[in-house]
């Protein structure tokens, strides 16, 4: 059986990957605002990262957030970002954090 320390450190390593291989996919990560940085590490935890993950699996969200910081960035990115498979909640806080960084082009 496993423990709860062991739980928790397989996920906190599996994050760690994660978030590393996103790194990877989307080389401007450490200068996207942290929404936008939360918002990545969640659809590549989810859909998988590189050749086969989020990059083939969401091209036009990939092309939305790998463009220059604009409102179209962010409303593309957003719109994009639907996974049906999820809950309609998951959905919204993912759109909701890339939407939020619209204001912080003007």
């Amino acid at each position: 059986m496993i423990t709860e320390n062991e739980m928790q450190r397989l996920a906190i390593e599996s994050i760690a990957e994660t978030v590393k291989n996103v790194k990877k996919d989307f080389p401007n990560f450490e200068n996207e605002p942290l929404n936008a940085q939360i918002a990545l590490v969640d659809m590549g935890y989810n859909l998988g990262t590189g050749k086969n993950g989020v990059i083939k699996k969401f091209p036009n969200f990939t092309k939305a957030m790998r463009s220059p910081n604009s409102d179209w960035k962010w409303s593309a990115a957003a719109f994009e970002s639907e996974r049906p498979q999820l809950s309609l909640e998951r959905n919204e806080h993912i759109r909701s954090l890339l939407l939020s960084n619209i204001s912080h082009n003007k």
